[in-house]
């Protein structure tokens, strides 16, 4: 029977450490109908949802979860109803065996199974509910011991906090009793240390000879020291004035000193320590008719003053001024009051008017009324206000005016005998001068071209008129231009250190035309022999370039077999500039068939490259700028380029949207431009014209070409050449 019992109890204690709630160490449903959550671990329904108030994850696991992830575990319902049914029908309590539990009573050979059977079970429950309660008490003893030492850390971290903070408090009090220390240590030393006498300072005021008498001490006279020179302190009691040979009377009042030179009162303002040395023997007053001082200044011990105003200089000044002296205004009149600060207290100044005016025996007290604002105020010292300074109106408009004047664009290296700054200012200082000169300029000499955001009334005359006349090009006849053409293009076709370069443009010709381009340079390759290198330029024109493939189309107006490139492109427009020839497919074609380097003809080469559909000139003339190029010696003077500046002025498109900034720079310098990159005069030039003409052209123009010039006889790239 023991046998079967011990069984039975190992059977039902394992399915009770099964059945448990590692929450609350109880039975699963204790604390509301199981629950299972998505990691598979079940936990009673109170406990679990008690806990996710607290950690949103499972107490096993760790895995994260939340109270809407808990559902019913209805199987587990089924087993801890079916293992309670059992528990009450036989009296077994939850509990753990092991070999060492034995039951108190030992087996006995008996009949009556049921009171054995009853004995055995009171026996195991005695046990189960020992075993059960030993466990809530350890975890419950756990958990003070727990909060007991969170408790004990809270509290000595208060503490080091305090002793840290009252550390910091000790050490700012030291702090301040040293400053305070020192702050007195300096008040002594100013007290008891005075600035020696100094016999090279500047003079003051002028007296007669020194008296030898000394005068009694009045409520307005203070004794005499001999050596060192005047000192005056403003807010103490003490005033210290000392001065060799003579006599000075000081009193202090409303934060202004009294200085009594020969009987006249000169007030002397001080922000801090300041001396006024050298100042000449005065008469000292008979003591017997003393003048009846005002009844601030008869204490001999004078009041504290008034905060003063401080001033933003380092350095001590002081500033004597006689009540003579100060500037006196009437009524109405527009002055400028200086900028005051004292402690606590803000006087901006101004601009303003003066509404009232008080003398006193200090000098004039203005009332004034600022312009900008409703601000008023009383009781301005005269010596704050000064006369407000204003520009005639005509001088005014004129600023005004001259700062909207077109800026005149200088352009470098200027001629030694043009104009002087001094006098071309004069000229536009003149209105009827500068009215004459802009109609006689835009009359007289009217532009070929104009930008469309250029107006024809402003005066444009740095754009219309260039400041140095241009150079005309050699006039040649037109029999001539072929024949020097081809006699340059025959020399620079001529291999250069056994090398040929060549530029094929790849805008005029398709994916089929450039690869029958490179065939036919292949086969004059292998023609010439190892001898001669073919290499292809990729990028821009260079002055070793030889010559540059394209598409011709033939001139409608001409049955001569004058050719003209398909297309403009910027590897076209630099070969003009460079002299350089523009061939056709044919003429490879002609140099593989003569199996050499032939010079090129009508028939395969460029005449003319054609310009956009909007400009009203003709094609730009290929063989008129080579032959140019072969009949003039140097280029660089020669060229009608060489002394016209152009400005770069804009944002140049990036990509395929617009021409390069870097490209258009250097076709400027092939053709002898002077570059200028992002010159201010110019931007502020063009600026002012696009407001004059138009607000939406800043949105519209990205960048800008400015022609100074569009004449075909100076320009030899212009016109259309047979």
């Amino acid at each position: 029977m023991s046998e079967i019992t011990a069984s039975l109890h190992e059977s039902l204690e394992q399915l009770t450490m099964l059945l448990r709630c590692s929450i609350c160490c109880s039975t699963l449903g204790s604390n509301g109908a199981p629950s299972q959550l998505p990691c598979i671990h079940i936990f009673c329904q109170d406990c679990i949802k008690q806990h996710l108030k607290t950690k949103l994850e499972c107490p096993e696991c760790r895995t994260p979860c939340t109270r809407r992830s808990v559902t019913s575990a209805a199987h587990v319902s089924k087993v801890v109803r079916a293992y309670r049914s059992v528990s009450k029908s036989f009296g077994v309590a939850p509990t753990i065996w092991n070999e060492d539990c034995y039951l108190t009573q030992p087996e006995v050979q008996c009949t009556q199974w049921d009171g054995d059977g009853m004995e055995d079970l009171l026996v195991s429950r005695k046990m189960g509910q020992d075993l059960t309660g030993w466990k809530k008490k350890f975890h419950e003893e756990n958990v003070l011991k727990f909060n007991e030492a969170d408790v004990a850390r809270r509290k000595a971290e208060d503490r080091e906090a305090e002793e840290e903070e009252e550390e910091e408090e000790k050490k700012e009090r030291d702090i301040e009793k040293e400053k305070e220390k020192e702050i007195e240590q300096e008040k002594e030393d100013e007290v008891d240390n005075f600035p020696e006498n100094d016999d090279d300072d500047h003079e003051v005021a002028k007296s007669p000879p020194p008296q030898t008498t000394e005068p009694t001490p009045t409520p307005k006279t203070f004794k005499t020291v001999q050596p060192p020179p005047i000192t005056f302190r403003i807010g103490m009691d003490v005033l210290h004035e000392t001065h060799g040979k003579g006599v000075v009377a000081v009193v202090k009042e409303k934060g202004w000193m009294k200085v009594d030179f020969k009987g006249e009162e000169i007030a002397i303002r001080s922000t801090s320590l300041q001396t006024i040395p050298h100042l000449e023997p005065l008469a000292s007053p008979a003591p017997s008719s003393p003048s009846p001082p005002p009844s601030s200044s008869l204490s001999p011990k004078p009041a504290s003053p008034e905060p003063q105003p401080q001033t933003t200089t380092t350095t001590t000044t002081t500033t004597i001024t006689s009540s003579s002296h100060l500037p006196h205004f009437p009524i109405n009149t527009t002055v400028e009051v200086q900028a005051r600060t004292w402690t606590n207290i803000n006087k901006p100044g101004g601009t303003a008017t003066i509404t009232n005016v008080t003398e006193t025996p200090n000098g004039p007290v203005y009332d004034v009324k600022y312009v900008i604002g409703t601000l008023q105020e009383k009781n301005v010292d005269a010596k704050f206000v000064t006369l407000h300074k204003e520009l005639d109106r005509g001088r005014r408009r004129f600023c005004v005016k001259r700062e909207k004047e077109d800026i005149d664009p200088q352009i470098p290296n200027p001629d030694p005998n043009s104009i002087s700054k001094s006098k071309e200012s004069k000229l536009m200082s003149s209105k009827k001068r500068r009215r004459a000169r802009s109609k006689s300029s835009s009359s007289s000499n009217p532009s070929p071209f104009q930008a469309p955001f250029l107006s024809s009334t402003t005066p444009t005359q740095t754009l219309t008129q260039p400041r140095h006349p241009i150079p005309t090009a050699p006039q040649i006849s037109p029999s001539q231009i072929s024949d020097l053409a081809f006699s340059r293009y025959s020399r620079l076709l001529t291999p250069r250190d056994n090398k040929l370069t060549y530029v094929i443009s790849g805008f005029s010709l398709d994916n089929s035309d450039q690869t029958e381009a490179t065939n036919e340079i292949h086969k004059l390759g292998e023609i010439l022999g190892p001898d001669v290198q073919i290499n292809k330029v990729a990028r821009n024109v260079t002055n070793s370039t030889n010559f540059l493939i394209t598409k011709a189309t033939q001139n409608s107006s001409s049955n001569d077999g004058v050719f003209k490139a398909e297309k403009r492109t910027l590897k076209t427009m630099q070969c003009i500039a460079r002299g350089i020839p523009i061939v056709t497919v044919d003429y490879i074609r002609s140099c593989v068939a003569a199996k050499k380097i032939v010079a090129p003809t009508k028939l395969n080469a460029i005449n003319t490259i054609p310009t956009k559909s909007s400009t009203p000139s003709s094609d730009l003339g290929v063989f008129k700028a080579a032959a140019t190029m072969e009949t003039t010696t140097d280029p660089v003077n020669a060229s009608p380029f060489s002394k016209v500046a152009v400005y770069l002025v804009g944002d140049f498109l990036t990509g395929q949207g617009g021409p390069k900034k870097d490209d258009c720079i250097a076709l400027l310098n092939d053709l002898h431009f002077k570059v200028i990159d992002a010159d201010w005069k110019a931007a502020k030039l063009i600026s002012q014209k696009r407001q004059k003409a138009n607000p939406r052209l800043t949105k519209s123009i990205n960048h800008l070409v400015l022609l100074c010039d569009n004449d075909p006889k100076s320009f030899p790239i212009t016109g259309s050449l047979r």
